[in-house]
């Protein structure tokens, strides 16, 4: 409901872009399974979406670009494999800035082909913030508990940014920490998913379930164990540490009251605080010299969709200018253009990947080691800067942990008036138990979110009588745009907008209407669809996929079912099994995709494929499908 009202009507920030159909029943089986074994962990019945392009199956993994809208991930990502074992419900994927930033230099921050522009529930005329925006945006609303995110940065894919703009918590884990299989890349040798909440311990919580070491992703074999992140976080947590901090008396006024309320807070805390002069990054970014070769290899793993390569996607958009070039795709076009098979080039990019990451680290080392390297008896634990500090992009280049925690609110008499603003920990590779600790007691010490900025100035630290339940919550923040969602502090539908109000259902539900009756002896008791209907590839292309998908609708307690794909075998040639058998429930859905080899005879001409499903007990029933070569 909390969607309904405030995803598209509302402040309508169309954050959230898909929602699991199935959320609802599986909620269901989790509070049964809770009332008879127990719970499984602080994850248990929690509701968790993803950034589109973090594969979860029944849901499209498409980065934002209509090019991708029909991919359908054949499997879990290993993050939501991870969740779902923690008894997580991935409630939907949040809208995410196209191809997670990497497209073009005057993309707005937030915007994709696919999903439209994401808009700040705090300050809906504000940036908000880079890739993972949707999912910082849902959080901060309260459509979901939590949200995964995912960080690459040299202005590509963010969730520091985005998560400190929308005033919640956001966790940027060390590359490594947690597996990046069946999530859509920027670069690997960057990317890093992690987690965006509300608060300091669900962040926690939630790297527990996701952290850990993964086959499939060779950077997470050299991770140490896993270590208990929720039982360090204490109010104590900083008192005897030392804070590596910055001289902010140059920053704007509007968002410099907050981090210098945040250094007297550490001192305050117990912390002893030495001041440091963050030095410049490294240059010559690798982001756009991966992103082809680690794009291409993640689309060969989809099903459906209308590109499986860069170079399909940056021709699609050629294609349909209209819906696909609102923006320019020079970024896109570029990094189309790399050839790391090319000796010269591979040599460049290896040689600056290699110096660009040691450089970065090193400037992060020597604050950390306060310049004495082996001498380990005056090591700062941690460093905290201001939202925006060019420190986020070195930890993102080398690899570090990044924390960003609400710490404050932009000076009223300013464009940034009661816009959240944030803080920002770094640490050490893999110390992340580190950052959670002092983001902890910093945030129960403070409670930016929970109260808010100072609503009335005359009166310092306790909120007059008539601004009782304030808080720092957008619908208080940004009261305007929450005055028509049903519930906020500020809900006034008489003087809304003719079709702006989508009232909240506050009375039981009317009953379902029964069931439709079971289908007669003899006619198929199954539902098919297969997606895409229809697809056009280029002569280059050496395989395709679709994905099928079959309803028992029957009342047969158990279906065994032959679900089968042919093709013209001059044409097409069906990889793995033409028919494979599988077990459908009454009303339940089993998918399959199906990948096939396209020939050479298949150049130039629109060939059809068919998918069957057939059982004894459920009848039988098929779909086509056509898949156009073209010629060049």
């Amino acid at each position: 409901a909390r969607i309904a009202v405030a995803n598209t009507a509302g402040p309508a920030v169309q954050a959230v872009r898909e929602v699991n159909e199935n959320a609802l029943a599986e909620a269901a089986a989790l509070d049964a399974e809770r009332a008879v074994s127990g719970s499984r962990g602080p994850l248990h019945g929690v509701p968790v979406l993803l950034d589109d392009g973090i594969d979860a199956t029944g849901l499209p993994s498409t980065g934002g670009s209509i090019a991708l809208q029909d991919s359908m991930p054949s499997q879990n990502s290993r993050v939501v494999s991870k969740l779902k074992q923690a008894g997580a419900i991935i409630l939907g994927n949040t809208n995410v800035t196209e191809l997670k930033g990497l497209f073009s230099s005057t993309i707005t921050e937030g915007y994709s082909s696919l999903g439209g522009q994401i808009l700040l529930p705090s300050d809906t005329d504000k940036n908000p913030g880079g890739s993972s925006a949707g999912s910082a945006a849902a959080t901060s609303a309260g459509m979901a508990a939590m949200a995964v995110g995912m960080e690459t940065s040299t202005d590509t894919a963010q969730l520091i940014t985005p998560a400190a703009n929308a005033g919640v918590v956001g966790l940027k884990p060390t590359v490594g920490r947690v597996s990046r299989t069946g999530v859509m890349p920027v670069a690997r040798s960057q990317d890093s998913p992690g987690p965006i909440a509300q608060t300091v311990y669900d962040a926690a919580a939630q790297l527990q379930a996701i952290a850990g070491t993964d086959y499939k992703d060779t950077a997470t074999e050299a991770a140490p164990a896993v270590p208990d992140y929720l039982s360090g976080l204490t109010i104590t947590a900083l008192s005897g540490k030392t804070v590596a901090v910055i001289n902010n008396a140059a920053a704007p006024v509007a968002t410099k009251a907050p981090y210098d309320e945040a250094v007297a807070k550490f001192t305050a805390l117990g912390a002893t605080t030495v001041t440091k002069t963050i030095g410049a990054a490294a240059p010559n970014s690798v982001v756009t010299r991966e992103f082809k070769r680690d794009l291409d290899t993640y689309l060969g793993g989809l099903s459906g969709g209308n590109a499986g390569s860069l170079a399909e996607i940056v021709e699609y958009n050629k294609d349909n200018p209209v819906e696909g070039l609102k923006y320019t795709q020079g970024q896109l076009i570029e990094a189309a253009a790399v050839n790391l098979a090319d000796s010269t080039q591979k040599t460049t990019y290896e040689t600056d990947l290699a110096t660009g990451k040691a450089a970065d680290k090193a400037t992060i080392d020597a604050i950390l080691t306060n310049g004495t390297a082996g001498d380990t008896t005056d090591d700062i634990e941690v460093i905290a800067v201001p939202q925006g500090n060019a420190l986020v992009g070195i930890a993102d280049r080398a690899g570090y942990p990044v924390l960003t925690v609400p710490a404050g609110f932009g000076a009223e008499e300013s464009t940034s008036g009661r816009n959240p603003v944030g803080i920002v920990f770094v640490a050490a590779a893999y110390d992340e138990d580190e950052l959670l600790a002092d983001g902890y007691a910093f945030e129960q010490a403070s409670k930016v979110r929970l109260t808010g900025p100072d609503y009335d100035k005359s009166v310092v630290g306790i909120q007059p009588l008539d601004l009782a339940g304030a808080s720092g919550v957008p619908s208080w923040t940004n009261p305007s745009m929450w005055r028509c969602v049903e519930l906020s502090s500020f809900y006034s539908p008489r003087y809304c907008r003719p079709g702006q109000v989508d009232p909240l259902v506050l009375t039981p539900p009317t009953p379902p209407a029964p069931p439709a009756p079971t289908p007669a002896i003899g006619t198929p008791k199954l539902t098919i669809k297969v997606t895409p209907k229809s697809r056009s590839v280029g002569p280059a292309r050496e395989t395709v996929g679709y994905h099928l998908s079959v309803k028992n609708i029957g009342d047969a307690t158990s279906g065994t079912v032959k679900l089968c794909a042919s093709a013209p075998k001059g044409k097409l040639k069906v990889l793995g099994k033409q028919c494979i058998e599988v077990e459908i429930a009454a009303g339940a859905t089993r998918e399959r995709n199906v990948q096939l080899k396209i020939k050479p005879a298949a150049v130039g001409k629109t060939t059809s494929i068919t998918l069957k499903a057939s059982g004894i007990v459920v009848g039988k029933l098929e779909t086509k499908a056509k898949l156009t070569v073209n010629k060049g």
